[in-house]
């Protein structure tokens, strides 16, 4: 008897941007490793990331009267380690999603900048423009 349902196999199929479970042949710790490993391409990718989000730590800090490096140092920090520490979640989207809300974060104190955050603007469009052209360069290396 067949089912009047259409054939829907595909359903259980993983798509070629998700996650690899930990069951996975290799392990995805092993895979994790692979980001940090020498020559891989998201460490250069993790370099303008941080930068970008340093620079809207330190616009940030100035506004809510703190020292800049304080806040440059926190945003750095978010930046590696949600490019390297979640293991859950693709590289990719995750690097977006962080230069996305730095990007709320840039435009939300760029209204309060005083004139020593003028430069740290400047600094969180270049490294933003690097790090999603660096993005885009992974996409493709991993392609082919």
């Amino acid at each position: 008897m067949t089912s009047p349902l259409p054939e829907r196999s595909w359903w259980n199929e993983p798509a070629s941007d998700d996650p690899v479970r930990a069951d996975a042949k290799p392990p995805y710790e092993v895979a994790r490793r692979g980001l940090l490993a020498p020559g891989s391409p998201w460490r250069a990718v993790a370099v303008p990331t941080a930068v970008a989000l340093g620079a809207v730590g330190a616009i940030a800090a100035s506004r809510a009267r703190l020292p800049l490096p304080l806040g440059a140092a926190a945003g750095a920090a978010a930046a590696l380690l949600g490019v390297f520490a979640l293991p859950s979640l693709p590289t990719r989207r995750v690097v977006l999603v962080l230069l996305g809300l730095g990007g709320l974060g840039a435009l939300r104190h760029a209204s309060y900048a005083s004139d020593n955050t003028g430069v740290l603007l400047v600094v969180w469009a270049v490294a933003t423009l690097v790090a999603l052209l660096l993005v885009a360069r992974c996409r493709s290396a991993r392609r082919r």
